[in-house]
């Protein structure tokens, strides 16, 4: 497996090139706001249910940390595509 299918924000990352490595932590950086405004505030406080979001939440977190990294170890040309 390819890292680009979990991962296809990379896809145009050019290492040592600045805006193309802002772009795609902007991205992940929104996305994990957003998900965990919607998420892990809203969806979080409902009793039953609350548990699973709040894993949920967890998760893509995690999904958004590790593509970060990615990013930054693209963009210091660490790992190559």
């Amino acid at each position: 497996m390819n890292i680009h299918q979990f991962f296809p924000v990379h896809s145009n990352l050019k290492p040592g090139d600045l805006p193309s490595l802002i772009i795609p932590l902007l991205i992940y950086l929104v996305a994990a706001a957003v998900v965990n405004l919607i998420i892990g505030t809203l969806l979080g406080a409902i009793p039953l249910i609350g548990l699973i979001f709040r894993v949920v939440n967890g998760l893509f977190g995690l999904y958004c940390c590790v593509g970060i990294i990615l990013s930054l170890l693209l963009y210091f040309n660490v790992i190559s595509k």
